[in-house]
């Protein structure tokens, strides 16, 4: 009964989508948007990863997957947080009209990624460096060429939270997610055709130069739409108000990428590059549902965030539990079609990639729970809850690394699998309750919603 109202009300909610005047229909073609993104992204990286399995071979391709992974780790140090505050604070300075501080904080944004990202670049091909002899020849090249990327990482991940707060989700997510990925397999694609080795080190040097591309590319095009769309004037800041928040949003998203990527992090602790591989491939195939709840966040964050800034409790209310049905429904039958598919989609890494099939049916029980909230740590980062969304990611990532810990030794990777499950609810369940006390949404989110008194 309740799974035909919920996708009653989805199939209504996309009948809106012909509707170009409301609001809501435009964030639902919005999410569309992003979403039809993800979706092309998600075959891009599904089979680059695949071509770099094959190129490269098992060892060869957990190198590069765990330094890659640490990147994206870092990458959050140098963003400082900023991604996520372009998207609250040019949010509601465009909704208010504040120009001013609208230029001001977009030009300090851009300086600070830039000036982040070259300082956590340097810190940390020093630290490699240092450690010459205790880190394999094999790894230590990979990794600083991965490093390197980090001014640009930083940058990129600033300009798209930026593109998310315009609505121009095109401009935001196409770069790094479909281009990035398409750029570098052809990069590497060329290497292996003119006969060079397809190792680590050629596929470190593919990343920096489709990074470079995609994020030079995306900086002039946003300059331009930002000229068309923003009037001249003068610049003022805020300073303080723009440290405390991305300050706050810094620990939130560093705790989140932490805990998205704990389980690979804490596993090169125990096991060799090539049982990362295994679950890697494992991970990423079931998280192809992902894509779903990444597409209604993107959509949907400037309109919480513009909600809250105007004090709109119903409207907010009413958003969030759309946005809550349009995560569900789609990610749940997305997981059950890569579910039905899964041994096949992990033999084209490799026959010897089946074994991580049990790997994915753990998991996915997770990426439900979390899918049935909806983009919740999103609304609640943009409605000024993300110190105690950042409080909550603090103590699931210690949860999850201590059970990781724990499970490793005696289940391997399944281990990690339960440990990666068992985090996902209990984050669910803690945002949820935030939820419930700040704003009176249920415990279950997929039910009505109600006004608290």
């Amino acid at each position: 009964m309740q799974a035909a109202s919920g996708l009653g009300f989805l199939g209504g909610m996309l009948s809106g989508l012909l509707d170009r005047e409301c609001d809501d229909a435009r964030a639902q073609r919005g999410a569309l948007f992003a979403f039809s993104i993800r979706v092309v992204s998600a075959g891009l990286a599904f089979g680059s990863q695949i071509l770099l399995a094959r190129w490269m071979g098992i060892l060869e391709f957990g190198i590069i997957t765990y330094c890659i992974v640490l990147m994206s780790v870092l990458s959050v140090l140098t963003s400082f947080g900023l991604p996520w505050a372009s998207v609250r604070f040019l949010s509601e300075y465009g909704a208010r009209g504040e120009w001013d501080k609208f230029r001001g904080f977009l030009t300090s944004a851009r300086i600070a990624a830039v000036w982040a990202g070259t300082v956590c670049c340097l810190v940390a091909v020093t630290v490699v460096s240092l450690l010459d002899g205790r880190i394999s020849d094999d790894l230590a090249g990979p990794l600083i060429l991965v490093l390197a990327c980090l001014p640009l990482q930083s940058l990129n991940e600033m300009q798209e939270g930026a593109g998310k707060s315009q609505g121009w989700i095109g401009l935001a997510l196409v770069p790094a997610f479909v281009l990035r990925p398409l750029i570098m397999i052809v990069l590497i694609g060329a290497a292996k055709l003119a006969g060079w080795e397809t190792n680590a080190i050629t596929a470190a040097l593919a990343l920096l130069a489709s990074l470079f591309m995609i994020t030079v590319g995306q900086y002039v095009m946003q300059v331009r739409r930002f000229a068309g769309k923003v009037p001249a004037g003068p610049k003022s800041y805020e300073p303080r108000t723009w440290v405390s928040v991305a300050f706050a949003l810094f620990f939130l998203e560093g705790f989140s990428m932490l805990l998205l990527h704990s389980d690979v992090l804490v596993l090169k602790l125990f096991v060799p590059a090539d049982q990362i591989s295994l679950y890697y491939a494992a991970v990423r195939t079931i998280s192809l549902t992902s894509f779903v709840y990444f597409a209604i966040a993107s959509a949907f964050g400037p309109r919480f965030s513009a909600s809250c800034a105007t004090n709109d409790r119903d409207g907010l209310l009413a958003l969030y539990r759309k946005a809550c049905v349009l995560t569900f429904w789609p990610s749940l039958i997305t997981a059950a079609i890569v579910l039905a598919l899964g041994k096949p989609l992990l033999w084209l890494f490799g026959p010897e990639f089946v074994v991580g099939y049990p790997l994915m049916f753990v998991i996915a029980v997770g990426l439900m729970v979390r899918a049935a909230i909806g983009p919740m740590q999103v609304m609640l980062s943009m409605c000024g809850c993300q110190k105690q969304c950042a409080i909550i990611l603090l103590a699931v990532l210690v949860f999850n690394v201590c059970l990781n810990a724990v499970l490793i030794p005696v289940y391997g990777l399944m281990g990690t699998a339960i440990a990666t499950m068992g985090s996902m609810m209990l984050e669910s369940g803690l945002l949820a309750w935030v939820a419930r006390r700040r704003f009176g949404f249920p415990l279950w989110a997929l039910l009505p919603v109600r006004a608290a008194s």
